[in-house]
């Protein structure tokens, strides 16, 4: 697995590395699953042997996943031909096909799954490998598929399967080449515009992380301030008046090796300012929910970057390194934020949180209440790529705020120029393929006309999502009753089915709520079903009514914007379409 035979002390294929270096990869962990051992296993046998075919239905993750880039590489030095039916299915996947074709697991499972059939043929000390590649989407029944794109009638996936070999399937020539090492085709033009000419969205931040984790039973998380205070005030208790013992019982927690309820609640007791440390943090797309940030009652504070978002005026891109799904997995935040925004931790999408300002650090007096930042701060983009864009756009870097987009312009703007390419139609659409693997990347070297535009209709966006616009509108809320979520739904009317209401239980709903509103979607999350899900048996109180209902009208104002840049980029393409 990790490059060398223990038996002989010979180097071999290493799947933790790749063109020389380790991953780096903080879930390398992927790459100790059961079939990646058995697909190493079974290369390692036939690299002994000399020749030899290897054929498995496995997790597909392994095709285009970055973490498994060291072992595609190290499978193509080993093999002469590879060829990989992808057959998707993967339940969370979120992928709409063709005609409108459900896709559907071979097996009863959520993973997706592919076939890999590998080839090493004897006596071939000059390999070049070839890959094929074919792609294959739709249910297990019915009477067609996609294949490689294209409708074929016939049968479903296993009507297909079996009435087809490796002779009969199309296949895609794939070249894997460095960086990545794919196993599925790319469009060759939209690869070197994007990979050579475009700039990572990493490298125009200097540093970022991911998101914090709650853990502990997510204790010092919850909907509200009020509803953090009133928790940790009998948190806070005496232990003569309420025992650690009883502390677990009542909040289904548990001593571990290095944290113990006792201690952390002698901790909370010592420090008399403990509220101050309750803020707000956003939890999913537009839902913005209130925790008590303090170390000990959190898994992963991830404190070395999430602390810059504390002292207040800072703003933060969320953005996801990879995806299973097509991309969509963009936000905003004006607060901390958890690990858990654009999708779930473990797998594609998660995680990633660059700040645009850093706090400089201080000691004494003036430093931040547990912080270790001054009032001051410096913009965290990179002062090579600014000086580059400053000099595209003939106009002065101002250092802080935004400029004036005539002789000026700041790090807002950037941030602003940024957010509305990856949300622009046509942007996803060319580059649909590259934005599953690594972090976007984008053109910074714009005519000024396009900057100015697209800058301003980003900024507005990223105000819109992080509720410094109000909404043009707001959802009204217009029938009396227990206010419980329990089973939220869309229900369009009869006469204008493009609207609807968003209905939380049999007697009360939203009312004239957009059907495109409804099914957005950012991330994983459909963001108006997944607000109201995970509330799903709460009573809603007066201000989350409120909140919900500028939820439904920021979505709609934002979907207008949205619009404005695929109209910009239409007029002003940034790219030529691949």
């Amino acid at each position: 697995m990790r490059g060398k035979d223990t038996l002989s002390n010979r180097l071999t294929g290493n799947y933790f590395s790749c063109d020389g270096e380790p991953l780096g990869e903080r879930q390398s962990k992927w790459l100790n699953d059961d079939y990646v051992k058995f697909i190493r296993f079974a290369q390692w046998k036939i690299e002994n042997t000399g020749h030899g075919v290897l054929a498995f239905i496995t997790n597909r993750n392994y095709i285009d996943n970055i973490t498994f880039r060291g072992m595609r590489q190290a499978l193509t030095s080993a093999f002469d031909n590879i060829y990989v039916l992808d057959l998707h299915g993967d339940a969370l996947g979120g992928e709409v096909n063709r005609g409108g074709l459900s896709d559907e697991n071979v097996f009863d499972i959520t993973k997706g799954v592919a076939i890999t059939i590998f080839v090493r043929s004897k006596g071939n000390s000059r390999r070049v490998t070839k890959v094929a590649y074919a792609s294959l989407r739709g249910p297990r029944g019915g009477d067609r598929v996609e294949l490689n794109g294209k409708l074929v009638k016939g049968g479903g996936k296993d009507s297909w399967l079996r009435g087809n070999s490796v002779a009969t399937t199309k296949w895609q020539k794939v070249k894997p080449e460095a960086p990545y090492y794919l196993f599925k085709p790319e469009n060759e033009a939209a690869r070197q515009l994007y990979r050579k000419i475009f700039v990572g969205v990493d490298e125009l931040f200097k540093f970022g992380s991911s998101g914090f984790v709650a853990g502990y039973k997510e204790i010092a998380v919850d909907y509200s301030e009020t509803e953090i205070i009133q928790k940790f005030r009998r948190l806070a208790s005496p232990e003569a008046r309420l025992s650690s013992e009883d502390v677990k019982a009542e909040f289904e927690l548990a001593d571990r090796d290095n944290w113990t309820v006792a201690d952390a609640r002698a901790n909370l007791r010592s420090d008399k300012d403990w509220q101050e440390s309750v803020v707000p943090y956003l939890a999913r797309p537009f839902d913005v929910r209130s925790v008590l940030y303090k170390d000990e009652f959190l898994i992963r504070p991830v404190r070395k970057v999430q602390r810059h978002m504390l002292p207040g005026h800072n703003l933060s891109l969320l953005v996801s390194r990879q995806t299973i799904s097509s991309f969509q997995h963009v936000f905003a935040s004006r607060s901390v934020a958890t690990f858990n925004v654009l999708d779930n931790a473990g797998r594609h999408g998660a995680g990633p949180f660059f700040p645009l300002y850093t706090y400089l650090e201080v000691e004494g007096r003036k430093a931040k209440k547990g912080l270790g930042l001054g009032n001051s701060k410096e913009h965290n983009l990179s002062h090579r790529i600014v000086k580059d864009l400053a000099d595209n756009l003939a106009l002065t870097f101002v250092a802080t705020g935004s400029g004036d987009l005539r002789k000026t312009f700041g790090p807002e703007d950037i941030f602003g120029y940024v957010y509305a390419l990856l949300h622009a139609s046509a942007y996803r659409a060319d580059f649909g393929a590259q934005l599953k693997t690594g972090f976007p990347r984008v053109p910074l070297a714009p005519p000024t006309t396009s900057f100015r535009k697209l800058s301003r209709l980003g900024t507005a966006l990223v105000d819109l999502h992080t509720g410094q616009f109000s909404p043009s509108t707001t959802a009204s809320f217009p029938e009396s009753g227990d206010n419980v979520v329990r089973k939220p739904e869309f229900t369009p009317h009869t006469s204008k089915p493009s609207l609807g209401q968003v209905r939380i239980n049999e007697d009360q709903y939203f009312q004239d709520v957009p059907l495109a509103v409804w099914r957005h979607q950012i991330g994983r999350y459909q963001v108006c079903r997944q607000w109201l899900k995970e509330r799903i048996g709460r009573k809603l109180s007066y201000e989350e009514i409120v909140q919900f209902g500028r939820v439904i009208g920021a979505l709609s104002d934002g979907l207008t914007l949205i619009a404005k840049i695929d109209e910009e980029l239409l007029h002003r393409p940034l790219w030529e379409n691949s």
